[in-house]
């Protein structure tokens, strides 16, 4: 069974977990607040460069990038490449790109792979000319991928020297994951691991990178979740576990044990069932 990110619905399930949460306007405003913690390499090139890898929308990672680009020296050739194999995410980043206003963006060298990472690590990176990259994004995506393998090609071979790894991803004691990890070998569908930040942080503790983490609480509406016959409830389940129509896969004893759990942790507020739920932000510096 794929991943859910393989859908070609995936955009659509994306904004419907970003119209259901806060994770979007918190993560924004860490961004806007943080961006000493981003902007930390050695600009005496003259260049600066951008990976941004599997992002599900693109929404924060343009964010990223004008916040970057307002902060480099003038004249700075800058580069903003974006991995991505899903069809859709990355036909919808390109329209926000060429329909915005943005005058900077007219200066930003954009540059679309529509490939895997690991089939841009196994021969495409090489065409940009050994240009070394100063910021790596992972916007909740590194679940996607082989997370160990992934960040030390990343780290080895893509990253420049004083380059920073920002990893978004869910924290280790959100909902989801706690209940996929309770619930795996109970007839719960195959996928990949929900990987949490404390994973990516074992990791870099592992190789004797320097890391830190920050961690910011948000809110997620999961009131169609208690609903049998919601569609949009279906969707918001199959994204918080990335597990495509989990009703189906899933035995009737898990989706019970999901619901009932749901229910027990979700607080009730204005009619309807919240979650509060935490974001990790792990950043890599080399």
């Amino acid at each position: 069974m794929s991943d859910l990110n393989h859908d070609a619905d995936y955009p659509n399930y994306v904004e419907e977990y970003f119209d259901k949460s806060t994770e979007r306007e918190v993560l924004t405003e860490w961004v806007l607040a943080n961006a000493s913690k981003i902007i930390v390499s050695d600009f005496s090139s003259g260049k600066y460069s951008i990976l941004d890898v599997g992002a599900p929308d693109g929404d924060i990672d343009l964010k990223i990038l004008s916040l970057i680009w307002r902060n480099l020296e003038p004249g700075t050739e800058t580069s903003f490449r974006v991995v991505n194999a899903q069809a859709a995410v990355l036909e919808k980043y390109k329209t926000a790109v060429t329909s915005s206003k943005k005058r900077e963006y007219k200066k930003i060298a954009f540059d679309w792979r529509a490939v895997t990472l690991a089939g841009y690590l196994g021969g495409t990176s090489g065409e940009s000319g050994g240009c070394k990259i100063n910021l790596v994004l992972f916007m909740q995506s590194i679940y996607y991928e082989e997370p160990e393998q992934a960040l030390v090609d990343i780290y080895n071979k893509e990253l420049e020297h004083n380059g920073v790894i920002v990893c978004v991803l869910q924290d280790e004691n959100n909902f989801a994951i706690r209940l996929q990890n309770e619930l795996q070998g109970k007839e719960f569908p195959k996928s990949k691991k929900n990987i949490s930040g404390k994973d990516v942080v074992a990791i870099a503790e592992k190789h004797e990178w320097k890391w830190e983490v920050d961690t910011l609480e948000y809110i997620l509406d999961v009131n169609e979740c208690l609903k049998e016959d919601s569609s949009k409830g279906d969707m918001l389940l199959d994204t918080m576990f990335n597990v495509k129509d989990i009703r189906k896969q899933a035995s009737a004893d898990v989706i019970e044990q999901i619901t009932k759990s749901l229910e027990k942790e979700a607080a009730a507020s204005g009619g309807s069932k919240i979650l509060k739920e935490k974001v990790a932000i792990v950043i890599i510096y080399k």
